[in-house]
């Protein structure tokens, strides 16, 4: 999760970058198995996959960066 912040922290505020944990937590549950999937909530956009343990974020998009992060959340 460290590694989630400090790649994202240049580009985001902490209280953006929580709420963009909390939603792709929601959304991968909502997509269900642990195939990536693509979502937006806002102007970011991300690439997770999930399972009942952990949720593993690949890359965020903040603008028109996209962000490699490979991180669990």
């Amino acid at each position: 999760m460290n590694k989630f912040y400090d790649y994202l922290m240049p580009d985001m505020s902490l209280p953006a970058i929580g709420a963009l944990v909390r939603y792709i937590r929601r959304f991968t549950a909502a997509m269900g198995g642990d195939i990536p999937v693509e979502g937006r909530m806002g102007r970011y956009g991300f690439c997770a996959a999930g399972d009942s343990q952990q949720v593993r974020v690949y890359w965020v998009q903040v603008g028109r960066q996209r962000i490699p992060v490979d991180a669990v959340i």
